[in-house]
């Protein structure tokens, strides 16, 4: 389980109006401990109003291309700590900060020549950044291709480092940005490349695939951002009939659906019940009550547990744990492989027990 350090922030920078990015100054007998994946997220953990948060933000920064820890922070409305960060957070302050976690990573093969095609939007671009730089570098026979959503010109996040890139790669790496309210239509902004108006729809997302990815050679397709164009690509590809094992994603919120109904045996009650669970975490046993109805993970905290998590949404994977006794149902699920489920693991943010007694290992 990833454990949290008191990290000094070292460098806070403008990107746009409302994001900034956040350069923390791990010391060097923790530098192993914070070594990651392009793609992975840091978890912070805050105190506002006399209330902890925690939320976990992508790492932007690549290890071996940066040789630093910086994540980027968008402004939400109403956003407790994306507020703090962006309006009072300063150099020098302390943060509490997690180990790196994160599923959301490309597989590197350096003998492989393939297409890496990314869809992201707003600060979904931000572990995009981190894995382009990664592929780029690492697969030099390899290509990448961005399809890059924002609203106009001046909300585009890390546009000088997409352009470095472009540079830095002009035959490996093609940027395509659509701009839904641009500021000048009819210009043509040669500062953001090749770029085109409107939303990723279903049918924008389906050209964009057709039209500038090879569907023959299998590409790899990477797709984080709000839940209108994650769905909107998601539907594209399947009409592209582009298998789901070549599709990697991450959603910055909780998809707007219903909870799937999970499969079961006919013949087994699976409705939440009252149940006395064992909880091992960081090689101590702790005995709870999970109250009928009530999540693992809710019930660990309520009664003292400090259970690791993050988004409580099913979008990461910070709350997993294995269930080595009795059974457990998840409300929703974005990110355990269906072989995960099998082995008895589950997102304790969404799982609630159906036996009487239970067991679940975060150690595991």
């Amino acid at each position: 389980m990833a454990k949290f350090h008191n990290i000094k922030v070292e460098e806070i920078k403008k990107e746009t109006a409302d994001t900034v990015s956040v350069k923390f100054d791990v010391p060097d007998d923790l530098i192993d401990d914070f070594k990651y994946t392009s793609g992975q997220y840091l978890t912070l953990k805050m105190k506002v109003n006399g209330e902890e948060i925690r939320r976990s933000y992508s790492l932007c920064s690549e290890w071996d291309y940066d040789r630093e820890h910086r994540i980027a922070v968008k402004l939400v409305e109403g956003g407790k700590m994306s507020t703090l960060i962006n309006e009072e957070l300063k150099v020098g302050d302390e943060v509490e900060v997690s180990e790196p976690e994160g599923r959301f990573v490309p597989e590197i093969d350096e003998n492989e020549a393939r297409q890496h095609v990314f869809f992201a939007g707003g600060s979904g671009i931000t572990p995009v950044l981190s894995m382009l730089k990664k592929i780029l570098r690492s697969e030099p026979n390899s290509q990448c291709v961005l399809f890059y959503a924002n609203s106009n010109e001046s909300t585009v996040i890390f546009k000088d480092d997409l352009n470095k890139l472009i540079d830095e790669y002009p035959v490996k790496f093609q940027v395509y940005h659509i701009l839904s309210k641009p500021n000048n239509r009819d210009a043509h902004v040669s500062d953001y490349g090749d770029w085109a108006v409107g939303r990723v729809d279903y049918k924008k997302a389906l050209h964009l695939i057709r039209e500038y990815t090879n569907l023959e050679s299998e590409p790899i397709f990477y797709l984080c951002g709000p839940n209108g164009l994650m769905d909107s690509v998601q539907t594209a590809l399947e009409t592209a009939r582009v298998g789901s094992d070549r599709v990697k994603m991450e959603y910055f919120s909780t998809p707007e659906q219903e909870p799937e109904s999970a499969e079961k045996d006919e013949s087994e009650d699976m409705s939440p019940v009252e149940s006395k669970a064992t909880i091992l975490l960081d090689d101590e046993e702790h005995e709870i009550t999970v109250p009928a109805g009530t999540t693992i993970l809710d019930a660990a905290n309520d009664q003292g547990v400090d259970a690791p998590y993050s988004c409580r949404g099913a979008t990461c994977s910070t709350c997993m744990a294995k269930i080595e006794k009795g059974k457990a149902v998840m409300r929703m699920n974005y990110v355990l492989l269906d072989d995960e489920i099998e082995e008895g693991f589950v997102l304790t943010c969404q799982a609630q027990p159906v036996t009487p007694e239970i067991t679940v290992d975060y150690d595991a």
